[in-house]
């Protein structure tokens, strides 16, 4: 049942109590009991990505350090602001992150300036994001039979591009608050924004409407029963990779796909059962994508922070770090 509630969860990250356990067929006060507990183990959380700026910009950065420093370097960058996903790599680099900043100007001072400087730290190599094609996926899908979930209400979950609408202070503080626990009812972020529940939900309904908020649902990989994470680069021509992202996206356990400019034009995350299975979906990508070469992987030793979450060495999160896309670390 706990995947269901996940599964229910993603489908409608905000949906009432009541909404989720109509689909699953149990009472409100079961759901949220078990979604209590998986929260409070570490297992799954609902987190909020703001998609407030007009000009984000976005790089994966692979980075080397020096003998026995990996852990520590790991966990000081995993502080950042900027840094949204911290990995621990196998390959010719010991750090993967994904590094975020409102805009350019902020992403060049954060891998130009002040990752070189973390002790520890011998290189910095940096493939700016072009297009995030495809973010999130269901991890618990499948366990909600299909005539179940489309009984919840059309998800909201915002669109992957710049936006242009105009937000202020009070729209960010929102958005913040949802990094923290996107489940977080209207009286809650009412008081901590300082406005009335009437005016918050007003402004999340804007915000939602609009495309400017992305709700996730994040389920730790051993609770999805997808222990193995794997990143993967390839090349693949211009002409063919919107068909080869929209084949790809379909794959069960991807998680992310996105255009890079470096080597490689294309990378893509995926979680699957075991690493054994890692042969089977690269003859699968091959099979569906011909003209794609697969260049590089790099396994997941260890994650270290998941979005808005610190993650200890047993896959589970263990600390909130809210998600700011204005901020930039000292």
């Amino acid at each position: 049942m706990d995947r269901a509630v996940v599964h229910a969860i993603e489908r409608s990250p905000r949906a009432s109590w009541k909404s989720l356990g109509d689909v699953i067929d149990v009472d409100p006060a079961t759901v949220a009991r078990r979604w209590a507990r998986l929260e409070r183990e570490g297992l799954a959380w609902v987190t909020c990505y703001p998609l407030l700026t007009q000009d984000p910009a976005s790089a994966f950065v692979e980075i080397s350090c020096r003998a026995g420093t990996t852990e520590d370097v790991a966990a000081a960058i995993a502080r950042h602001p900027e840094a949204l996903f911290v990995d621990i790599v196998t390959g010719g680099t010991d750090i993967l992150i994904t590094a975020v900043s409102a805009d350019q100007a902020g992403l060049s001072d954060y891998v130009l300036r002040r990752l070189p400087l973390v002790s520890g730290v011998e290189d910095v190599q940096t493939q700016p994001v072009v297009t995030v094609h495809f973010e999130g996926g269901y991890a618990a899908a499948g366990s909600l039979e299909r005539r179940a979930a489309v009984k919840l209400p059309t998800p909201e979950h915002g669109v992957l591009i710049r936006t242009n609408i105009e937000v202020d202070d009070l729209d960010w503080e929102l958005c913040i608050a949802l990094s923290r626990d996107g489940r977080q009812p209207v009286a809650d972020l009412a008081r901590a924004v300082g406005l009335s529940e009437t005016a918050v939900g007003r402004r999340l309904r804007r915000l939602s409407s609009q495309g400017a908020l992305r709700m996730i649902v994040e389920l730790t990989p051993d609770a999805a029963g997808r222990s193995a994470i794997v990143w993967v680069y390839a090349r693949v021509p211009a002409g063919a990779r919107s068909l080869a992202v929209r084949r790809i996206a379909e794959m069960p356990g991807v998680r992310t796909i996105s255009s890079i400019a470096g080597p490689e034009n294309l990378a893509f995350k995926v979680a699957l059962p075991h690493l054994s299975a890692l042969d089977d979906f690269e003859t699968r990508v091959s099979e569906i994508e011909p003209d794609l070469v697969i260049a590089d992987r790099k396994i997941v030793l260890r994650q270290v922070r998941l979005m808005s979450r610190l993650i200890d060495p047993l896959g589970r999160a263990i600390g909130v770090l809210p998600i700011d896309l204005r901020a930039r670390g000292r």
